[in-house]
Formats: structure tokens, C-alpha cells, sequence
């Protein structure tokens, strides 16, 4: 399966949906009863393909980490380094959202993924995508907020500049239908 991955990253892009579907329907019959390895290569795979993989093997993958506090650290620490890559897809930083706004706790205390380090990553995110992602981010700069109160002042200052920039958003939306 690591080997498919690879695949993925460098097949066509005609058949990455094909692929992704395929290697996330083996993990689920074969490698569920082994969380660690399945979560790792699903990981890979939302990594290397996640613009095709679909919201309910997102949510499938969020509730094996969510409920398995033996890899949740392992998880948090592998998606906190996917996501300072310099491009993720959008269902990465979805991912990346939940389980650090949830689990970030987990990696608080070690060297470069600070509670700071990590709202300034995802932060980093929310100039490249739309409305729904914005939303998620935000939500989760709250819950990181009350966890860690440190992160209040810049959690304000992200909001407020935020602000301008959603509500101009909705303005470019609306003119731009047509009518």
C-alpha cells in the first residue's frame, strides 16, 4: 500500500480517484484491525492524494484517531508535519484542523510545534481556500484559544484582520452571480 501511495503522487491525474479509492477500500477490508498502519498509510495517501478522497473516509479517519488515544499524539504529530509542507489540498488541512484544534494539546510541549507554532501553520492555510475552509480554521482558532489562553492576543488580531476579509468575500460572492 505505501508503494500505491507513492502512485498517486506521481501518477496521472486521469486516474488519482481511481487509485485513492481503491487503496482506501483495501486499508478499510485489510489493515483496520491494525490502527497504527492503517491511519499511516491513510495519512500518506490524504497527504499525497487528498483531493480525491471523499468526506467519509475523512470522517472514517477522524473518528479511528479521535477515538484511539494510542496513536492520537503519533497522529497529531504526522498531520502537524504534513501540513508545514508548501502545498497541502484542502481535505489535509480539514483533517489538520480537527485533529490539532482537538489533539494539538498532544504536541504542545515539543520544539517547533509550539501552541503558537501550530495556530501559525494552519493560519498559513487560510489565504488558499474558500468560505467552508476559512469557516473550519477559525472554528478551530477558537478551540485552540481555550486551550492554550497564550494564543489569545494573536487569535484576536487573526480574527479582526479576518473580518474585512470574509466580509469581502461574501460581497465578491454575491456580485459575481449571475443573474
Amino acid at each position: 500500500a505505501c508503494i500505491l501511495t507513492e502512485l498517486v503522487s506521481d501518477n496521472d491525474y486521469l486516474i488519482h480517484e481511481e487509485v485513492v479509492l481503491k487503496i482506501a477500500s483495501v486499508c478499510t477490508s485489510k489493515l483496520s484491525s491494525n490502527r497504527q498502519i492503517y491511519v499511516t498509510i491513510l495519512l500518506k495517501l490524504l497527504s499525497a492524494g487528498g483531493h480525491y478522497i471523499n468526506d467519509e473516509i475523512c470522517n472514517d479517519l477522524l473518528k479511528i484517531i479521535l477515538k484511539n488515544r494510542e496513536i492520537q499524539e503519533f497522529c497529531c504529530r504526522t498531520i502537524f508535519h504534513s501540513l508545514s509542507s508548501a502545498y497541502c489540498n484542502e481535505a489535509l488541512v480539514k483533517v489538520g484542523c480537527h485533529v490539532l484544534g482537538e489533539l494539538g494539546h498532544l504536541i504542545s510541549d515539543n520544539p517547533g510545534s509550539t501552541p503558537q507554532d501550530q495556530l501559525m501553520l494552519l493560519h498559513s492555510k487560510f489565504p488558499t481556500f474558500g468560505p467552508g475552509t476559512r469557516n473550519l480554521l477559525l472554528s478551530t482558532y477558537t478551540k485552540m484559544g481555550n486551550a492554550f489562553p497564550e494564543l489569545t492576543d494573536i487569535m484576536n488580531e487573526k480574527f479582526r484582520k479576518n473580518q474585512i476579509s470574509i466580509s469581502n468575500h461574501k460581497v465578491n460572492d454575491y456580485f459575481s452571480k449571475k443573474y
